[in-house]
């Protein structure tokens, strides 16, 4: 298995580290999000 670092990963987006790891918990928060909306739409 290939690990990779954020920080390789952050270089070969071209982004900075804390730049990559904010957008990440941005889109995984936006994630939950919509499933947690969907979840009570289904309650309602």
């Amino acid at each position: 298995m290939i690990m990779i670092t954020l920080e390789e990963l952050a270089k070969d987006l071209r982004m900075k580290p804390d730049e990559l790891m904010k957008e990440s918990l941005e889109t995984f928060l936006k994630h939950k999000l919509k499933i947690i909306e969907s979840e009570l739409f289904l309650l309602a």
